[in-house]
């Protein structure tokens, strides 16, 4: 595999995440729709109804949505891309 990425490659990559989001805080959302159903389909009929965030790794559901909301523009991505990789990004030629 190549140890470039081209501009193009990387805009492509930013907006399939943006259809399709992936990482660590999608697989948290993921985990906490799969407990917060067990939780609701086996709580009592005056149990307290579960949230996905409550079973997130935040202290709260506001900070969740924090976290959620907080994505850099592509441009600014991709300058703090290549200050992290240096050369292994290719730039645009032309």
């Amino acid at each position: 595999m190549s140890e470039e990425i081209s501009d193009v490659e990387l805009r492509d990559w930013m907006a399939f995440y943006r259809l399709e989001p992936f990482g660590d805080e999608r697989a948290d959302l993921r985990a906490g729709i799969v407990a917060s159903t067990v939780a609701n389909v086996n709580r009592g009929k005056r149990g307290k109804v579960t949230k996905p965030t409550d079973f997130m790794p935040y202290r709260t559901a506001a900070e969740a949505r924090r976290k959620a909301l907080d994505r850099p523009e592509p441009k600014e991505l991709g300058q703090k891309v290549r200050s992290i990789f240096g050369s292994m990004v290719a730039k645009k030629k032309g």
